[in-house]
């Protein structure tokens, strides 16, 4: 007979959080421009072991505890949102969020392009 008596008769569901993908690629991969590594890593940093829950009735989120370089000038805090309701049994990774990214990467492209753009210029203009 085991220790705990109660593990026998309860069927805890397996731990995992399905990921769909289709909002994070949407919305940080096509829109924000950032990397596949930089999503996995925002995702990695808001489930951390250590994440904090911030529950309301609009959404169920973890936020990461400590702020990251994210490699664009920002400290960010990460933010998973989780998708949560009874019909659904597990957990459903729905969006995360840099929270804190004022510079994305989109924006630094720009500036580069225009960096870019205006050496372009200055090179080929009579002077």
């Amino acid at each position: 007979m085991p220790s705990e008596p109660h593990r026998r008769y309860r069927r805890w569901p397996t731990p995992e959080i399905v990921v769909i993908g289709k909002h994070i690629h949407d919305s940080r991969i096509v829109r924000d421009d950032y990397t596949v590594e930089d999503v996995l890593t925002q995702i990695a940093s808001a489930l951390a072991a250590d994440s904090v829950v911030v529950a309301s009735r609009r959404m169920t989120a973890l936020d990461a505890p400590k702020r990251r370089a994210d490699g664009y000038g920002n400290w960010v805090r990460d933010r998973a949102i989780l998708e949560l309701t009874q019909r659904k049994p597990r957990a459903e990774l729905f969006s995360v969020i840099p929270k804190g990214d004022a510079n994305k990467p989109s924006d630094c492209e720009k500036e580069k392009g225009r960096s870019k753009a205006a050496l372009n210029t200055s090179e080929h203009s009579p002077g």
